[in-house]
Parts: structure tokens; sequence; C-alpha cells
């Protein structure tokens, strides 16, 4: 019996659920037959497609292509960039297996597969993006002011939006609230207070950095942080050191 697009999306949500350890799979599965109507080995083989999916593993079981592209839009959705590629990677190794499981091509599926990469070769990274801003201010910058003017003219006044991917490290919160407690309020840079309060809670802002930066191995830790206010920030990243 074909499975409906509804099923399909219930069982995402299940799938969810287990992913986030609200539930365990085999609840998952028998209240997922409850509440879709799925047999009990259509239920287990959604849940498991999907948590293969999320780890960027092959799993075995058939999916039809309306399921996988329902699937692959899903996590996109709610796991951004990083979360589509492992799933991406999942559904690839699953085609390989069916293929050379049952001696035949299966098209339809690559393509839905292939479309949903073709999203991702567009992206560049935040770096890569901030990388290539700079280049062309500098590009800019060595123009004349006329050669500017024209181009400003010409240009846009609203402009376009591109896709940019991310690597954030996980900040300990508790390294955060000590350090900016420690300051109170005075900059750990310069000495002076907090340019502004926030608005939010009215408290002096100030922004917490590492000493040795966490991509260069430095420690989320409150010896290497200081509570710097935005000018000394900023310095610290971009400003000419000291020799």
């Amino acid at each position: 019996m074909k499975i409906t697009d509804d099923q399909v999306v219930t069982a995402y949500e299940f799938g969810k659920r287990v992913y986030a350890k609200e539930l365990n799979p085999s609840d998952a599965k028998a209240q997922l037959s409850r509440t879709s109507g799925l047999n009990s080995n259509s239920a287990r083989d959604c849940l498991e497609a999907f948590l293969h999916m999320r780890a960027g593993t092959r799993f075995m079981r058939k999916i039809n292509a309306n399921p996988l592209n329902i699937y692959l839009s899903r996590i996109r959705n709610d796991f951004g960039v990083a979360g589509l590629r492992l799933a991406i990677k999942a559904a690839r190794e699953h085609v390989e297996y069916q293929e050379s499981y049952s001696k035949r091509k299966l098209p339809g599926l690559r393509q839905i597969i292939e479309d949903h990469a073709k999203t991702l070769s567009a992206e560049i990274s935040l770096d890569e993006y901030q990388k290539e801003l700079e280049q062309k201010v500098a590009k800019a910058a060595a123009d004349s002011p006329e050669q500017r003017r024209k181009r400003l003219e010409a240009a846009s006044k609203k402009p376009s939006k591109k896709d940019v991917t991310a690597t954030v490290f996980e900040r300990n919160p508790d390294v955060i609230a000590e350090v900016l407690a420690r300051a109170k309020g005075v900059c750990e840079g310069c000495g002076k207070q907090a340019p502004f309060l926030r608005a939010k809670d009215g408290e002096p802002y100030l922004e917490v950095h590492h000493v040795v930066h966490l991509a260069e191995g430095g420690e989320d830790t409150v010896e290497n942080s200081k509570a710097l206010c935005p000018n000394c920030h900023r310095r610290s990243h971009y400003g000419k050191q000291d020799s």
C-alpha cells in the first residue's frame, strides 16, 4: 500500500522525537503505527530511514521517491545545511546499496538527491564570504573615485541574498556569565565603562573575547577570556598588533 504524504510527515515528526530522545524507537514505532495507520514494518522503516539520514549512515530498507523528497526538504528546514549534507550522504549510500542489491538503476531517487545537493553547491562558508568581500573592497578602494561612481550609479539599491554556512564553537554560558560578572561593566581592555546598556535588560554591554582564540586551540575558560567593549574587541581581531 502506498504511503501518503500525511503519513510521511507524521513519521518524520516521530523520527525527530526519537532523535531528540523524547521517545525510544519501540514506543515511537507503536505510536506511529497507531496514529498514522502505517503497518508496523512501514513505521519501523520510516523511522530507521530518518535516523540514518540524521546520522549520515546507510539504510537498507526501500524508500520511495516522494518520502525521500519530503525527508530531505524537511531536514534542510529543521537541521540546516549540515543536516542536509548528512542526509544526502545517507541517501546516496542507500541508493548504491539498493542498485547493487536489485541489479537495476534507480534514476528517480538519484535525481531527487542531486536536486537537493545542487542547493548546497552554490553555498560558501561565512569565512569564505568575508574573505571574498574583503578582497572586493580592497580592489574597489584601488579604483578611481570615477570608476566607483559609475558602478554605484548602475548598481541595484536592493542587495541580493546569498546562503552561507557557518561552523561555530559551542560556548560555555557559565564562562560568559562569570567573565561579565568579574568585569562589573568595565572593559578589561581599555578600562572604560561599557559604552551603553542593553535594551533588553539594562545591563552594561560588553563582549566576551578569548585571549587565545578558540580556532587556534584556546580554551573556553574564565582564565582565557576577557570582557571587552566592542571597540577593543574589534581591535583585538583586526587591529595592528604591537611588535
